[in-house]
């Protein structure tokens, strides 16, 4: 019998070792269903537009295993994403100061970039400028730490100093850096008063033409300084630029115009009208274009161009003057004034109607724009085409 027991030994615990095993395997596989789970359950919030539980899920499925440095990047971004800017600053400090990661001078590196990026996000400015100005000097982390940099200065209205990084570090920035530069001139422009002090706000607004020929926002304010310096024809040079360069700069550049003529009836004005509407197709220039050729021809000409473009390009502001031209063309006193009933509601409803879109992140307003306030893209805002834009 004790022979026996002594043959049952190994037996019992090659199975003991088996059942364990198994169950160890079992749990580890249970483990890895939960974290698939969490995974596939973000994409899924993801592709239905739940940001919020997305991110929710994705840091369950990064918490559910020993975080490695890649790992502890990508938590510490989901939580700064999802305004937990406090854990991410508490990650990244931690990951920091924990001498048992063997970290390498690059990770490190790294590592205090996320934290400058919390720092911002947290508004504790002083101390993301602190740790950027140290990495700037590093080569491999130049052009990360100077883009942030400049992002901090931008949020601080600081654009002189935005200025000063972004024309040190032009040469690891790229070409795409130059858009922002000009639009940094133009801001530092636009806090002077061109009134008081015209010749400095040329200045500077030629000096955004510098680093982008190509800026419409310059010579807009440019053309607007030379009419209020009774420049006339320099301000049009301006404003013909324009219009070769952006379609959808009719509106502002129509606005400069009509200062630049007081006599409406003025043949030189109605030239200016047709070379802008013929170049970016705006619907308030067709209608201003329109009331000018009732005013200088007939009633029935104007109304044979707004049916031109209407039929066209089919618009709200085109069908208002439209009927506000036939109401003038009209015996019975009472069509008119239905006519003119109409007219406002359809008035009432351009009114109400956005005028802008950005390009990028689909932010609409009903005024101007030169950094989108949504995505804080610079000149990603333009005229709204269509039925109600322009």
């Amino acid at each position: 019998m004790l022979e026996l027991l002594f043959l049952l030994l190994p037996i019992a615990a090659a199975y003991g070792y088996y059942m364990g095993s198994t169950s160890w395997k079992n749990k580890k596989q249970d483990k890895q269903n939960i974290k698939t789970y969490s995974y596939l359950k973000g994409v899924d919030y993801l592709l239905n537009n739940d940001s919020d539980r997305a991110l929710d899920n994705f840091i369950d499925y990064l918490k559910n295993d020993d975080p490695s440095f890649e790992t502890s990047l990508a938590l510490g971004n989901l939580f700064r994403k999802r305004g937990e800017v406090d854990r991410a600053i508490s990650l990244h400090e931690q990951l920091s100061k924990n001498q048992n990661n063997h970290l390498d001078d690059n990770q490190i590196e790294i590592i205090r970039l996320e934290l400058a990026q919390d720092f911002i996000s947290a508004g504790l400015l002083d101390r993301a400028e602190q740790i950027l100005n140290d990495m700037i000097d590093i080569p491999r982390q130049r052009k990360k730490a100077a883009l942030l940099l400049i992002s901090l200065y931008e949020q601080e209205r600081d654009f002189t100093r935005s200025i000063e990084i972004s024309l040190k570090h032009r040469d690891v920035l790229g070409q795409q850096i130059d858009k922002k530069i000009a639009n940094y001139y133009c801001e530092r422009a636009k806090g002077e008063s061109f009134q008081k002090d015209s010749d400095k706000s040329i200045s500077l607004y030629q000096s955004a033409l510098d680093i982008d020929i190509n800026c419409t926002r310059a010579m807009l304010s440019l053309a607007q300084i030379y009419v209020y310096k009774k420049d006339i024809k320099k301000a049009l040079s301006f404003i013909h630029k324009i219009i070769s360069l952006d379609r959808d700069r009719g509106m502002e550049c129509l606005a400069i115009v009509k200062q630049c003529f007081s006599n409406k009836a003025d043949p030189e004005y109605r030239k200016e009208l047709e070379l802008l509407v013929s170049s970016t197709k705006s619907c308030e220039a067709i209608v201003e274009l329109a009331h000018v050729i009732a005013l200088t021809s007939n009633i029935n000409n104007a109304v044979l161009v707004l049916t031109n473009y209407a039929h066209d390009n089919p618009n709200m502001k085109l069908f208002s003057a439209l009927m506000e031209l036939k109401s003038k063309d009209i015996n019975s006193v009472g069509s008119s004034e239905s006519i003119l009933q109409i007219k406002s509601l359809i008035d009432a409803q351009i009114a109400s109607a956005n005028k802008y879109s950005c390009k990028r992140c689909g932010f609409e307003s009903k005024i101007m724009f030169y950094q989108c306030p949504s995505c804080r893209r610079w000149s990603t805002l333009k005229a709204i085409r269509g039925l109600v834009g322009d």
